[in-house]
């Protein structure tokens, strides 16, 4: 990533998603959280724009493995998926996104995710699109994650991407749904 305009332009880089990452600080950290991310897209096809919660920040410096919670939006930029990333093995899906309509070159979208409680962790995932006063959502799901390998305990937020650097990220946040 590179900042452009007070924005993170994703560059196109050669290694995993799991090591393109950027995260708030481990004293951040929170368990029951929601999170957002704008994003523009530069051309079609998007790129596996990322957000992600509770990552565990003892594993996110590792190259190679990242263990927490991700939304990513499909390289065709029709749907989307909420899932679990443990280690070094690639996303557990559990629960797909419709997008419609899809992603264009010329809208500003944005992910957003809630984590809330643990057992069983409950998973929201919304992509919305601007439509010039307010968020439309153009695509949602929910999941209930009781797994043994869930993700139950607090972890921080960030944003990443894959190979591909056809989009710009702005206005990261993220809220303790605990205060």
């Amino acid at each position: 990533f590179f900042i452009s305009n007070g924005a993170a332009v994703k560059q196109g880089v050669g290694q995993s998603y799991r090591d393109n990452i950027v995260y708030r600080p481990s004293a951040e950290n929170v368990l029951n959280v929601e999170t957002s991310l704008e994003f523009r897209l530069f051309s079609l096809a998007p790129g596996y724009p990322q957000l992600f919660a509770r990552v565990q920040t003892d594993t996110a410096g590792v190259q190679g493995i990242l263990d927490g919670y991700i939304l990513y939006v499909s390289n065709a930029g029709d749907s989307a998926i909420l899932g679990r990333q443990r280690a070094d093995n690639f996303v557990v899906p559990l629960a797909n996104v419709n997008i419609s309509p899809g992603l264009s070159a010329n809208d500003l979208y944005r992910l957003r995710m809630r984590a809330e409680n643990t057992a069983p962790v409950n998973l929201s995932a919304f992509i919305e699109r601007w439509n010039g006063s307010g968020w439309d959502i153009i695509g949602q799901a929910t999941a209930s994650d009781s797994a043994a390998d869930r993700i139950a305990t607090e972890g921080s937020v960030g944003f990443g991407g894959y190979v591909e650097g056809n989009y710009v990220f702005d206005n990261f946040d993220a809220q303790d749904l605990n205060q």
